[in-house]
């Protein structure tokens, strides 16, 4: 046995040799390596800052918020902003490399919190957040109540091209309809009415297949060409509502006479 192999160990006063355990020196080995790894981990986490973040608050004159927090190497998809009961929570995951051995990496995460008590009024549906360039900017809208008496009336998009194709149909079929019932009144009109109102009834007829006419050139024309015949249409529409409201009027007067 070598001299290095042995070690001495005392006992009552005397010197006992032993033999070393032959896997010591690796033990050490991983020991010392254990403690470089925690000692790297330890030293990212310094690195990385502490559990929180710089962050600052703006207020504008209208009470619109606005939070920005430094969040340097933390991806969007790492960030969850929560807005509930006016407490604003910011909860960030920051990735690192805790060690390096060889080809092998091992990483670590940080976790970051903080939480900000907004003042009442924040309109959380209209908040937005975005991330640029490591800063978080978090724009917190104060919610516009409307003035006492005053009523918000919504604006809505000009009817669409479909949408008053089908309102001029229906009023095309509701005028046939119309049409049907003067044709009656003139029948039951005196003779000296009845030959006028029939004349008047048939240019009305000759004015609504125009119309039925024109109506087939728009839906046939497409959405181009919708706001220059758009005038048209209502100018024809407008032509026959007089006609046949002038044509109603002389059929009563003519039944009344008969």
């Amino acid at each position: 046995m070598a001299r290095r192999d042995i070690v001495p160990l005392p006992a009552e006063g005397h010197d006992v040799l032993l033999p070393r355990p032959p896997d010591l020196a690796g033990g050490l080995e991983a020991a010392l390596a254990e403690m470089r790894r925690r000692l790297a981990e330890i030293e990212a986490l310094a690195a990385a800052g502490p559990p929180g973040f710089r962050f600052a608050v703006e207020e504008d004159r209208d009470g619109n918020l606005t939070l920005r927090a430094e969040l340097p190497g933390v991806e969007e998809e790492d960030i969850d902003v929560l807005l509930a009961d006016g407490l604003l929570t910011i909860r960030a995951e920051r990735r690192f490399v805790a060690a390096a051995r060889g080809d092998r990496r091992e990483e670590g995460c940080a976790l970051l919190e903080h939480s900000v008590l907004l003042p009442p009024g924040v309109d959380r549906d209209r908040a937005e957040a975005t991330l640029r360039n490591g800063v978080l900017t978090v724009v917190l809208p104060r919610r516009q109540e409307p003035p006492p008496g005053a009523r918000r009336i919504p604006v809505r998009a000009a009817e669409g091209r479909q949408d008053a194709l089908a309102r001029y149909r229906d009023e095309l079929g509701r005028l046939r309809t119309r049409l049907e019932e003067l044709r009656e009144r003139a029948g039951k009109a005196g003779e000296s009415l009845a030959e006028g109102l029939k004349r008047r009834l048939a240019e009305l007829e000759r004015a609504a297949d125009r119309f039925a006419d024109l109506l087939k050139e728009v839906e046939a024309s497409g959405e181009r060409a919708w706001s220059r015949l758009r005038s048209r249409l209502e100018g024809g529409w407008h032509e026959l509502a007089q006609r046949i409201a002038r044509l109603r009027d002389g059929a009563g007067h003519g039944q009344g006479r008969d």
